[in-house]
């Protein structure tokens, strides 16, 4: 029988039935730094930081040693199904996912989504009843650092959204009392969530409990005041359907639209803080008039929207009037790019405009909207988008608001955003996404062909995602197939493409609006040896001033086809290389652009040479000024 460990109360291992004997609480918080991080190496640095609640001992890498040791002779009865390896710079837990409670909520969660989404009501509804089923308390109970407590609060995010997604299928499928059911223990222990108790309340007036309805609403007005807030309309107007005994007859909230979160999501953790912080800026209101916004800008393939609605889905009980998804399609081959004024007719949908209301002008489009966010906190994710003045009309007029933009450009006329600019993975991270997309039992335990897979992915999301789909569903594979596959494919990106997916094609989306000197240089920086190059070497290979060569690498840099590291020197993705030297044709090759950069090299080299050579007898002409 398969080990059982338990995250979602108190932290157990159980093997056939009985939990085995892991006493002492810094072994416990140690396990379960590396079973949350599992299939990772976790520095022995991080484990200090992770597992102890103040500053560690000066004794602490032997200690964590003397820890490992203490857990793995508790852990031989299940041996080979979890293990602790020692790898540099640190240990590394070795199991299979869905040993762990917390995998198996995830996954369960996840396909409930997903069901929903296919209107598969029931089936949504089972798994989230059996996901729910797994919790036995509040999840890391007793463990006592404040990286565990962050990841407990972030589970118990998860086990609320859960329960809110089921509740809301309990009220569309009429049983409002088993939704009530749902939520009563999330709205004791969230008292300042406002879509909880909305909810909550709702669900005990359609169920003809008004007074606990009415005693609810009054409860979490007083909880919410009490911190200096205002209840929103939504929690107003719940309070008041309460006291009157009336049953509204709801569908499905229009302005909850955030598109299904994935269960395979990993890193980005600096970047889901620094949207979190933004996210807390927008409940303070600090500015009156203005709402929070956030730009989040990176090659095609690198994430952008992922991130964005998996932050969107983390922070949505921060906005209970609503969270609105709106698409612009500018780099889409499956849908033409949308106008605001499209996108407007579909945010005052979704915020709940009768079709007949919804003006004709853009101007009256974009007031109208503005007026219905008026005093509101929504989450707003524009995603997809090519300028600024696509998203001008689209900015709430009033504070509490959140934005999350979406664009391969940097949206640097945007003066009030604040920018986040994704690069490629951490190797970890990396490793990570592809074992959680390629689902549980594909992958080795052995951290080495993973590592292999993820760089000859570029530690491109887009990228690794592709690559552990074929890995997931062409069940004859093995790891080192995939492997050859990539091998045999170095130079081009055909076997970047699941029949759904391309990277050719994400590329060519922003290949496309190129002019013939912005393609130039990506084709010249291309053929260029070396990782990077700089701006006085571009400045020879496209026999331009220093100043042009600046402005073209500037602006390619802010489409996102080239990477600045440092400033004054670029880089491009080694897949995108791929994909310019495909469009190259074998002519186009200007081997004069190349003579111009050798002979630039070798001039400096020899400059430089000269210089070294001089150190010298410049040394010892000071010494005898002396």
């Amino acid at each position: 029988m398969d080990p059982d460990i338990r995250l979602l109360g108190g932290l157990t291992v159980d093997h056939g039935g009985e939990p085995l004997h892991l006493d002492g609480q810094r072994r416990l918080c140690l396990l379960a730094v590396l079973v949350l991080n599992h299939g990772r190496t976790v520095s022995r640095t991080d484990l200090a930081e992770w597992a102890w609640p103040s500053t560690p001992p000066d004794t602490v890498d032997r200690q964590i040693a003397n820890y490992v040791s203490a857990l793995r002779k508790a852990l031989e009865p299940v041996e080979d199904r979890i293990r602790l390896v020692a790898r540099r710079p640190g240990y590394t837990a070795l199991l299979a996912p869905e040993l762990l409670d917390t995998e198996r909520f995830g996954t369960l969660l996840g396909r409930a989504r997903e069901a929903r989404a296919g209107q598969e009501h029931q089936l949504a509804a089972e798994r989230l009843r059996q996901a729910l089923g797994l919790w036995r308390g509040r999840p890391l109970d007793g463990l006592d650092t404040p990286y565990l407590r962050n990841r407990a609060a972030g589970l118990e995010r998860q086990r609320r959204d859960a329960a809110m997604l089921l509740a809301e299928i309990e009220l569309e499928t009429g049983r409002p009392a088993e939704a009530a059911a749902v939520l009563r223990d999330v709205a004791a222990a969230r008292p300042d969530d406002e879509a909880v108790a909305a909810t909550l309340i709702r669900a005990l007036t359609q169920a003809g409990q008004t007074d606990e309805a009415a005693e609810t609403a009054t409860r979490a007005g007083r909880s919410l005041r009490s911190q200096g807030r205002t209840p929103t309309p939504a929690l107003r107007q719940a309070h008041s359907d309460a006291l009157a005994g009336r049953v509204p007859v709801r569908p499905a909230d229009p302005r909850h639209q955030l598109p299904a979160d994935t269960g395979a999501f990993a890193g980005r953790v600096e970047e889901l803080f620094e949207i979190a912080r933004l996210a807390k800026r927008a409940e303070a209101a600090e500015t009156p008039g203005a709402p929070v916004i956030c730009t989040i800008d990176g090659m095609g393939g690198i994430g952008k929207t992922a991130l964005a609605v998996h932050a969107a889905h983390l922070l949505a009980d921060r906005f209970p009037d609503g969270q609105l998804f709106l698409e612009f399609h500018a780099h889409s081959a499956a849908a033409p790019t949308r106008t605001a004024f499209d996108v407007l007719g579909s945010a005052l949908a979704g915020l709940g405009a009768p079709p007949q209301t919804v003006p004709n002008e853009l101007d009256a489009r974009a007031a109208r909207y503005r007026a219905m966010l008026a005093g509101s906190r929504t989450l707003i994710v524009l995603d997809n988008v090519e300028d600024e003045n696509q998203v001008l009309p689209l900015i709430p007029a009033g504070a509490g608001c959140l934005v999350l933009i979406t664009s391969r450009r940097r949206l640097k006329a945007l003066d009030d955003a604040e920018p986040l600019g994704l690069d490629v993975l951490a190797l970890d991270d990396a490793v990570a996404l592809f074992r959680a997309t390629a689902g549980a039992g594909r992958t080795p335990a052995d951290d080495a062909p993973l590592t292999e897979v993820v760089q000859m992915c570029g530690r491109l999301p887009l990228a690794l995602r592709i690559a552990a789909a074929l890995l997931r569903y062409r069940r004859s594979w093995q790891i080192e197939h995939l492997i050859r596959e990539l091998r045999d494919g170095a130079g081009g990106l055909d076997v970047f493409d699941d029949g759904q997916r391309s990277l050719a094609s994400v590329f060519e989306l922003s290949y496309r609006n190129l002019d013939a000197a912005q393609e130039t240089v990506l084709r010249r920086i291309a053929q260029v040896p070396g990782r990077d190059v700089d701006v006085l070497a571009c400045a020879s290979l496209l026999d331009v001033d220093l100043r042009s060569a600046r402005r073209l690498l500037g602006d390619l840099a802010d489409r996102s086809l080239l990477m600045e590291p440092v400033p004054g020197r670029f880089r491009m993705h080694d897949l995108m290389r791929s994909y310019v030297l495909s469009r190259t044709e074998a002519g186009d090759a200007d081997e004069g652009a190349l003579a111009r950069l050798f002979d630039y090299y070798q001039h400096t080299a020899v400059r430089a040479d000269r210089q070294i050579r001089t150190l010298p007898t410049l040394y010892v002409a000071s010494r005898a000024a002396y």
